[in-house]
């Protein structure tokens, strides 16, 4: 009987490994799932997601460790004629690591201006001046979360923690087309506005895009053809532009960098308000 007992339990242990497996996740999850966490402070029903995964430059120089990051946005204006994000509500959430309070510490300064503690975290108004002055109302938690809102009843709302991956994702039809480990992913819904200041398209369908940082791509999927990529992008000779094919659900095009990490300003603009893809 003890043997028969110890040997359901060594298959009931094998069979819960696999479960956990990262390789047997299904298609996307495996790209998305360490997100799940980060994605409990996001509402849902934002026009753009974005969730990033990657390490800083040293400090000091001391290597700081990875950070993973999670961006919730809708409602975004466009400053006329000025470059970069304009103001936006929004929700932004940065993954220090278990007790890494040093971290947060370092980044404070004296636009930082302490507030009302919410829900017994340490919470303060933070000015980005270099978004268009838009005041940031930030949390830390748990000694390793530091949550951003737009406006201090999102920042309660994202406090709650009562977000999920699934319903903020639903809009996208799906997920098979990502890779297993993209450093960055972006989800976006149709925008409004039929172009953007400096004269790119915005998109006009549910679009999907991952970054390969091994081979300095960026990829998009689009549920409908957008007009004019290849030749808004193809100005500059910095990205080459692939052609856009169609591919199961979705249309498909990519942009190869010949340096690394110079897709963040195409993804800032493909999350935010100016031209996107």
């Amino acid at each position: 009987m003890a043997s028969r007992i110890a040997t359901v339990l060594m298959a009931t242990l094998a069979l819960t490994a696999c479960g956990t497996n990262r390789a047997t996740l299904a298609p996307g999850e495996a790209a998305l799932a360490r997100y799940d966490e980060l994605c409990k402070f996001l509402p849902p029903d934002m026009q753009s997601y974005w969730f990033s995964d990657w390490a800083t430059h040293p400090v000091d120089g001391r290597a700081i460790a990875p950070q993973r990051i999670a961006r919730a946005a809708s409602d975004f204006q466009s400053p006329p004629h000025i470059p970069g994000v304009g103001k936006q509500v929004s929700v932004e959430v940065t993954d220090y690591g278990i007790g890494n309070q040093a971290a947060h510490e370092k980044q404070r300064d004296d636009t930082w201006i302490a507030d009302v503690p919410v829900a017994g975290h340490p919470t303060w108004q933070v000015r980005r001046d270099s978004e268009e002055g838009q005041t940031w109302w930030q949390a830390f938690v748990d000694s390793r979360y530091e949550v951003s809102a737009t406006s201090r009843p999102l920042l309660l709302r994202a406090l709650e923690r009562s977000g999920n991956r699934a319903s903020q994702l639903a809009f996208v039809p799906d997920l098979s087309v990502l890779a297993d480990n993209p450093s960055d992913v972006v989800f976006c819904r149709p925008r409004p506005q039929p172009t953007t200041p400096f004269g790119g398209p915005s998109p006009t369908s549910v679009l999907v895009a991952q970054v390969h940082p091994e081979e300095r791509r960026l990829e998009v999927f689009a549920v409908s053809r957008q007009l004019q990529i290849e030749d808004y992008y193809g100005m500059h000779g910095d990205p080459v532009i692939e052609e856009t094919v169609k591919q199961d659900r979705y249309y498909v095009f990519s942009m190869q960098f010949s340096e690394p990490a110079s897709w963040h300003l195409h993804l800032v603009m493909l999350f935010g308000t100016h031209f996107a893809i």
